[in-house]
């Protein structure tokens, strides 16, 4: 037996107490109230229980006598029709003489037809009173003449007699939308009416206030932050019951719900000052006509100023309304921002249970079915595998798919004897993040993600850009590249040396470490690739006699054709065979080396396939060709335009080209900037720095 959550109990007790009430007050004031909210809870698909004990009659008041047979609110009494229909009112059903909320009896396709036709024709006429009701309150005077305001007020009382009736979801929220108009504009005119004194309507505000709303309140007892209403008659117990229960009933124990309650409290307070200066507002008004009724002899002077004053306490009422009415917004949207939550809540707590039950199922058919239970956990472990795979990503993404890292060689001895102070160390770390120049003028300042000194090592400076190598693994598209003025150290922050390993060996070694704690469930096959970029002439390393071109493929993306490659076994082979196809040769400072692995990944359980790229590059001197980088530029920055595929200047090119994927929104890209410290090479310093910033502010959008 699975026991219910507290969520599950408090849900079942409030569907039950909202049926058992509804069933209660059927013949009583309060009905409307709970049968707009069964209906609202059957329409959205909520299977609700059948009323329980507590749900007898709560002493039905006795039927009117004497009704009235003819007009707009006039009840035509008919016997039952066939399937056990109540009498209806103007084609609807009457309150108080239809089945219970928990359900309704057999549909009659010509009852529900003439329904339709009745509910059409109703919102006609009540669409065309609210445009004359609109009209009146820009001539007050049209209020008095034409009873508009009491033509509305039955409109609403219409309204809310045909939401009890079994109509269209569609119908049932239009309704519901007229019926908020009117109730705004009948508040809006009680307002005038009770700052002009329009004889004939002293009791409209209260009236108003007093009618039924089909969210379950109506607008004027809607209680000020200090209290109630001072126009509002006291609330029945019922209502207030049944709102405290159906809140209770509701999770609004969230960080947002807390804001929101805080900005509905604020627009209460806002409401309440509007509402004391609209009582002032007319009790100045009361006190003047008071004194212009016991002047004895009124003169034309007089008549003057209290035409005059009466113009100044009509424009004060008339910003006051608009004042209140803009309270009357504010309290609206957070109202509505606070059911909207609600409502979200509602459908989590719905998720949650749902995926519990799973859950539970899934653990009954293990225990019956061991055999059937270690298929579905084995699902369920590669389903998780795959989350955790995309989860990782989204971590880097978060991070960065750009970052920029810094770092300063040590001074040669050669430097250091340099004349006239060129020899000196200009390149400082104010922080982990910057790299400041200090030259004779104004000193200038880079921000960077990392920043070393010269004394650090290249594990340190590739620990933090060393989860990405996991991702070429997963399938995404990687290049870690070194930039720079020839000398500044690229070449050893590649390679570097037996005691300081550079990047591209530490990435190796991430490589394997990461295919040993995935044996069980991967195997990766590891292609590599050495390439030599000249302008705009790519040699392949390994066979420089060989004809290379870029190609671009559905599957594969990006490739280049009749292209070297050579498998690795293992760390110590792959090891092996960048010394032996990289390193071999003297790199010719104007050539753009590549160290280029394909990662082929597949799944032994279920035989899916991921094609990943991982690319190692020392870009030539920053001095000598920044052709290529700059290209780089200039695709980053289209790409931070959100620029359509085709504006994208890849083709500038070769360099882009080639890196077009990794270039792309999922690609990943690692800029090591290498410079001199050295007050000699300062100009190519700051170029080098500079080529990072705008990198940089491109991907942040700067």
């Amino acid at each position: 037996m699975i026991t219910k959550s507290k969520d599950e109990e408090a849900k079942s007790i409030a569907s039950q107490n909202l049926v058992d009430w509804a069933t209660r007050f059927h013949d009583d004031a309060q009905y409307s109230e709970f049968a707009i909210a069964v209906q609202r809870l059957k329409t959205k698909g909520y299977a609700l229980p059948p009323p329980g004990p507590n749900s007898a009659p709560h002493n039905p008041p006795p039927p009117p006598m004497n009704r009235p047979t003819s007009g707009p609110d006039s009840v035509t009494r008919a016997a039952p029709g066939r399937g056990g229909m109540p009498p209806t009112r103007g084609g609807y059903a009457v309150r108080g003489r239809g089945p219970p909320p928990g359900g309704r009896g057999p549909h009659d396709p010509h009852q529900q037809q003439a329904n339709a036709g009745n509910v059409e024709q109703l919102m006609i006429t009540i669409q065309q009173d609210l445009r004359r009701l609109e009209m009146g309150l820009q001539d007050p005077s049209l209020l008095q003449a034409s009873g508009i305001m009491e033509v509305c007020k039955r409109h609403r009382n219409k309204i809310v007699l045909m939401l009890q009736t079994d109509i269209k979801e569609e119908y049932t929220l239009q309704l519901i939308a007229l019926n908020d108009q009117i109730s705004e504009y009948l508040e809006l005119a009680s307002a005038i009416c009770e700052a002009d004194r329009i004889p004939g309507q002293p009791a409209v505000a209260a009236s108003s206030r007093a009618a039924p709303h089909p969210h379950g309140h109506g607008h004027g007892t809607r209680a000020t932050p200090g209290g109630p209403h001072p126009s509002a008659p006291p609330a029945p117990s019922g209502n207030t019951t049944t709102t405290t229960q159906r809140e209770a009933a509701e999770p609004v124990d969230s960080e947002e719900m807390k804001r929101l309650e805080a900005e509905l409290a604020k627009a209460k307070a806002s409401r309440r000052a509007v509402e004391e200066q609209c009582d002032n507002v007319r009790q100045k008004i009361n006190d003047t006509r008071v004194q212009l009724q016991m002047t004895a002899a009124p003169s034309t002077d007089t008549d003057t100023k209290a035409t005059q004053f009466k113009h100044m306490l009509k424009s004060t009422t008339n910003s006051s309304v608009q004042v209140l009415r803009k309270a009357q917004d504010t309290v609206r949207r957070c109202r509505s921002e606070l059911q909207w939550i609600r409502s979200q809540a509602a459908e989590y707590i719905a998720a949650f249970e749902h995926d519990l039950q799973q859950a539970h199922d899934m653990a009954d058919k293990l225990a019956k079915k061991e055999s059937k239970g270690f298929e579905l956990l084995k699902k369920q472990y590669l389903n998780e595998m795959q989350m955790r795979k995309k989860l990782y990503n989204k971590i880097q993404e978060f991070r960065g798919n750009t970052r920029i890292y810094c770092r300063a060689r040590p001074l040669s001895q050669q430097e250091k004897g340099l004349p006239d102070g060129e020899g000196s160390d200009i390149v400082g770390f104010p922080s982990a993040g910057e790299v400041i120049l200090k030259d004779s003028g104004k000193p200038r300042i880079f921000e960077v993600d990392a920043a070393f000194k010269p004394s650090a090592k290249n594990a340190a400076i590739f620990e933090d850009a060393n989860p990405i190598v996991q991702c070429a693994i997963d399938g995404y598209n990687v290049a870690f590249m070194c930039y720079g003025q020839s000398g500044a150290g690229k070449t050893f922050t590649m390679f570097g040396n037996d005691k300081d390993p550079g990047i591209v060996f530490l990435g190796i070694a991430e490589l394997w470490a990461t295919f040993k704690a995935r044996w069980e469930t991967e195997k990766t096959h590891v292609m590599l690739a050495v390439m030599d970029l000249h302008g705009d002439t790519l040699t392949d390393s390994m066979d420089p006699s060989k004809n290379l071109t870029i190609q671009k493929s559905d599957t594969a993306g990006i490739y280049v054709d009749n292209l070297t490659t050579v498998e690795c076994f293992d760390e110590n082979d792959c090891i092996a065979k960048v010394k032996k196809h990289a390193m071999a040769k003297q790199k010719d400072p104007k050539a753009a080396q590549l160290v280029y692995f394909h990662l082929l990944t597949e799944n032994v359980q279920t035989g899916t396939q991921t094609n990943g790229k991982l690319y190692f590059i020392d870009l030539p001197g920053s001095e000598r060709n920044d052709k290529m980088c700059t290209a780089m530029g200039n695709v980053l920055e289209k790409m931070q335009q959100n620029a359509k595929a085709d504006q994208i200047p890849f083709k500038s090119s070769k360099f882009t080209m080639l890196l077009q994927d990794c270039m792309g929104p999922s690609g990943k890209r690692m800029f090591f900037l290498n410079v001199s410290p050295a007050k000699a090479n300062l100009a190519e310093s700051a170029n080098t720095l500079a080529f990072g910033f705008k990198v940089r502010g491109v991907i942040l959008g700067k």
